[in-house]
């Protein structure tokens, strides 16, 4: 299913513009088979007075995410002060869950609603750090 799906959905949606990073697709991660979580980090250049359109949307993709198999969490970070630069950050259990989570018809219809597009890249999940007491 990932091996078909990652290049459809790649030509449908900008995922990330591999000329503009290390030269990696974001397609190329999907099909990447990884053992442990995954974080996923995204980044969208939201134009001033869309903040509440790109919120509401980004909330609509995430809720039908939360509801697939292998989802861990996601946080949508507000820029602060005049930056227009918004991060998402979401964990899975793996690229083989979060690649099946994206052909969702749910997730293809609240992600096509989404006027900004993002820079997309996966990671392997590391410990999670707090403070020492």
């Amino acid at each position: 299913m990932l091996a078909q799906s990652g290049p459809v959905f790649a030509d449908e949606l900008v995922l990330s513009d591999s000329a503009r990073s290390d030269g990696t697709s974001f397609a190329e991660q999907l099909s990447t088979t990884t053992s442990g979580p995954i974080a996923l980090l995204n980044t969208f250049v939201v134009p001033p007075g869309q903040e509440q359109a790109f919120e509401q949307g980004w909330t609509r993709a995430a809720e039908a995410l939360r509801r697939q198999p292998g989802f861990i969490s996601t946080r949508l970070h507000k820029p602060v002060g005049a930056s227009r630069l918004w991060v998402n950050y979401a964990v899975w259990e793996s690229t083989t869950a979060f690649a099946a989570a994206l052909v969702s018809p749910e997730f293809r219809a609240a992600a096509a609603s989404m006027a900004s597009t993002g820079f997309r890249r996966l990671y392997q999940a590391g410990p999670v750090l707090g403070p020492t007491r």
